[in-house]
């Protein structure tokens, strides 16, 4: 007896949320087990695939707020320089109280183009600027005149201060995607501690991945051999229980800390001066810039978005047109941001190096979903030294100038996840640049669909291709070739990171962070058709 076509309809919804189908694979590294949970394969030694779930807004799990206005702006009749009416209207928030949310208020500008000279900045905690929305007929922040700066820029002070007399050493061996450490007295730790997990710097480490070595350039151009004073890596961390000396975080480890290389350390650390709860929505950014030199000009506004020493916040429907570098940077030390529903729009710059990061991460602990990009070279891209986990998940690249991947030195944890579009790479770069050699390590692509993949591993770690589709090319330098598992079909969950946000979170949870078409299917056509209605070339509101 034949279903109901209605029937037939749920059917086939149940199965796009699982994300199967007869022609979609299993993974060997993880898989949904028998009982709708992911299972977990140990691989080179001890690593697991880790759990990146626990990134974003709160920490992952934690929907964007709606936080309630406290001041209004409109556009200044007059049309002339609005950096310093708006900026004032900022600073007045400083003089609200922090309530028990966490925020002061949302500065809501009415609709209209607003013209801004200089940059405006965010210095306060619990700050929420929020536009009438980024299309040409909702809230238009312009970037006038020559200056290469960010147009918003958001940030704290410092860094962290670790209190040293708690140091601990780790004992024994900690493999990637583990989660607890024992340490020798756990004794001086509490529940709901902010700790570091310190891995020092090793000089046999950096010569055993040959990054010692560098080959010099064929053009002359200096490059840096890597130096173990700048490859200490601090893991920003929540103890969560204590069971005898073993600490239990709230994420995963994605570097493996091994005591042949100086093992690792747990200390406490406060960060008094960190920015938080920081929203940015609703935007159109535009930068001025030459007319007809679309592939030259340079003297003009750099980012859309700049936060960094900063924690707990979001970018969210924001529109970035013809900046040199990027929409929305997140720096060295931005943690649990979420950047989502946001498009980098044809950049204006040569197109060559240091130029066209659209969404560039380089904190930890950061999540971007639903973007999408036209005309940017490094798209989704992580720095230098990146301290994961992070997150791309439902991402579009049209028209893009080169990879998409870690860029440069070592980004480790990072889960590209239904990424789409061009040319996708984790590798040895080698002598490229200044010296970048291995750009990242720990790396997992699920289900990513490009034009062209490479994909490597470095001496004592490992990068995962997993359900991607595209070809395969080797990469110009040596180097071992990465784990390719199932290339040329997609593999089940569709989504790695929502499947792992699911069994972390709830499903509640899901519902609140993911749109239908994550939960249902690919979002990626939807992506495109968005930007398929942003006509080309110079923005209308210049």
């Amino acid at each position: 007896m034949s279903q109901p076509p209605a029937m037939l309809a749920l059917a086939s919804l149940a199965l796009c949320a699982l994300g199967s189908s007869p022609s979609v694979g299993e993974g060997a590294f993880v898989r949904l087990g028998d009982a709708g949970r992911l299972v977990y394969s140990e691989f080179r030694g001890g690593d697991r695939v880790p759990d990146f779930s626990p990134v974003g807004y709160g920490g992952g799990g934690t929907p964007i707020p709606m936080v309630d206005e406290v001041v209004r702006i409109a556009p200044s009749a007059s049309g002339g320089d609005d950096t310093a009416r708006i900026q004032g209207a900022i600073n007045q928030l400083r003089s609200l109280e922090v309530g028990p949310d966490g925020f002061r208020g949302a500065l809501v500008f009415e609709d209209g183009i607003y013209r801004i000279e200089g940059t405006l900045s965010v210095r306060v905690d619990g700050v929420v600027l929020r536009g009438a929305g980024s299309g040409p007929d909702g809230t238009v922040l312009v970037a006038t005149g020559n200056r290469r700066r960010a147009l918003i820029e958001a940030s704290g002070q410092f860094s962290p201060q670790a209190k040293w007399a708690t140091l601990q050493p780790i004992i024994g061996d900690v493999f990637v995607g583990a989660d607890t450490v024992t340490v020798a007295d756990a004794s001086i730790f509490s529940v709901g501690d902010a700790v570091l997990v310190h891995r020092p710097a090793s000089a046999q480490w950096i010569t055993d991945i040959g990054m010692d070595a560098i080959p010099q350039r064929e053009d002359g151009e200096s490059i840096e051999q890597w130096n173990p004073d700048t490859y200490t890596f601090n893991f920003e961390r929540v103890v969560v229980a204590i069971e005898g000396d073993s600490l239990t975080l709230d994420a995963p480890l994605p570097q493996r800390l091994e005591q042949r290389y100086g093992g690792g350390y747990v200390v406490k650390y406060s960060w008094p001066s960190r920015l938080r709860n920081i929203g940015i929505e609703g935007f159109r950014l535009v930068s001025d810039y030459e007319p007809g030199a679309e592939e030259r000009d340079e003297q003009h506004a750099l980012d859309g978005i700049v936060i960094d020493k900063a924690e707990n916040g979001w970018v969210r429907d924001v529109i970035g047109r013809h900046f040199v570098e990027s929409c929305v940077e997140l720096g060295r030390e931005a943690r649990f941001f979420t950047v989502e529903d946001c498009l980098n729009l044809d950049p204006v710059s040569r197109i060559t190096g240091s130029r066209r990061y659209s969404f560039h991460v380089i904190g930890q602990r950061n999540l971007v979903q639903r973007c999408a990009t036209r005309g940017g070279r490094h798209d989704f891209v992580t720095g230098s030294r990146v301290e994961g986990p992070n997150a791309f998940v439902d991402c579009v690249a049209l028209g893009t100038h080169e990879d998409i991947g870690p860029h440069h030195r070592w980004a480790m944890g990072i889960l590209w996840d239904n990424i789409d579009g061009g040319v996708i790479r984790v590798r040895n770069r080698a002598n490229r640049g200044t010296g970048h050699g291995w750009a990242g390590a720990q790396n997992v692509l699920w289900n990513c669909g490009g034009s062209n993949f490479v994909v490597q591993s470095p001496t004592g770690g490992w990068n995962l291709a997993i359900g991607c589709i595209g070809d395969r090319s080797r990469n110009e330098f040596d180097g071992e070739d990465g784990i390719y598992d199932h290339h040329g079909e997609h593999v089940h969950p569709r989504s790695l990171f929502i499947q792992q946000a699911s069994e972390r979170f709830g499903e509640d949870a899901v519902r609140s962070l993911f749109s239908d078409s994550q939960r249902v299917g690919n979002i990626a056509d939807e992506l495109r058709q968005r930007v398929g209605t942003e006509r080309e070339g110079r923005d209308a509101s210049l």
